[in-house]
């Protein structure tokens, strides 16, 4: 299936995650840059929070969240 168009990309990154990859961070960030072909900005963070199904806010560690921004 094609992806649709995005205007821009955020990506929200796990400061983790580039001690974890190495050189293949720039990897990822460069395949996102292929497939989606949009203006991108984004930084690394020290750590996420998010909620597990019937749980309370946890601690996520080497986690990467991309948000793909359409303009209606």
């Amino acid at each position: 299936k094609e992806m649709a168009h995005a205007d821009a990309l955020v990506i929200f990154s796990c400061i983790g995650r580039l001690g974890s990859l190495g050189p293949m961070a720039s990897e990822e960030v460069g395949g996102l840059a292929g497939i989606w072909n949009s203006p991108m900005i984004g930084f690394y963070s020290l750590g996420e929070f998010g909620r597990v199904v019937n749980g309370s806010p946890e601690f996520h560690g080497t986690t990467v969240s991309w948000v793909a921004l359409k303009e209606k």
